[in-house]
This record gives structure tokens, sequence and C-alpha cells, in this order.
């Protein structure tokens, strides 16, 4: 159990995954594409959620501004540029965070760190 705004929660595992979904479609292979979520527990005070896809990756250039407002690396009419700055905003906001690791052609991975509780949450926005 976590406590959290579950809908916004949802928000960002949705976004996640559908940009997991959009890397692997502009993959060589997206016959062959998989997502792989884990979950873990750390300490007793935080959840981890990975989210894994083995799509085209993200470069060091696009890491460096993809949690920026309005950026997008999507066709115009494809993307706001809204999704992964929500997400980060979000996480900030539960006292969380997200985090990602990518290399071009090897796929990316996010990982969602949500408190166990509220008062975790506090804490952590506190400091």
């Amino acid at each position: 159990m976590v406590e959290c705004n579950a809908a916004q929660l949802n928000q960002v595992f949705m976004h996640l995954l559908t940009n997991a979904i959009d890397a692997i479609e502009a993959s060589q292979a997206p016959s062959k594409g998989t997502i792989t979520v884990k979950t873990s527990v750390m300490d007793d005070a935080w959840v981890h959620v990975s989210i894994h896809d083995n799509g085209i990756g993200i470069s060091e250039q696009v890491q460096s501004r993809m949690f920026d407002p309005f950026f997008t690396t999507k066709p115009v009419g494809q993307g706001t540029g809204l999704g992964l700055a929500v997400s980060y905003r979000v996480m900030e906001q539960q006292g969380g965070q997200l985090e990602c690791r990518s290399q071009l052609n090897k796929g990316a991975e996010f990982t969602v760190i949500v408190p166990v509780s509220a008062v975790g949450a506090e804490a952590a926005n506190a400091a």
C-alpha cells in the first residue's frame, strides 16, 4: 500500500507506457518489442516501479531536455511535449522521483520512486 494521489500516479504510468510503445514502434523491429515492468520496495519506505522498453532509446542530448515543458521529439500534431514534464512534476508533488536511464538503440528505463507514506513525502518535499 502506498499513500498517494492514485489518479495522478496513474497518469504518470500511462505517459511512460505510451512513450515506451512509441519507442518500440519507431524501432527497426517493432514486432519484437517488449516492455518490462518491475516493482520493488526499498527500506520499507520507498516503492520503485521500473518500466523498461527495448525501443530506440534516448540520446544524451534529448535526455537533458526531456522533462522540459513542451519539449518533444515527435512530429507536429503527434505530441504536446507535456507528458514527461507533467509526470516529473507529479512525482515531485508526491514527494517522489522520476529517473531515466537510456542508450540509443538499446531502449530506455524509467523508474518511478514513490514514498510509501504521505509523511515520507512531506519530509522529502521539505528537504
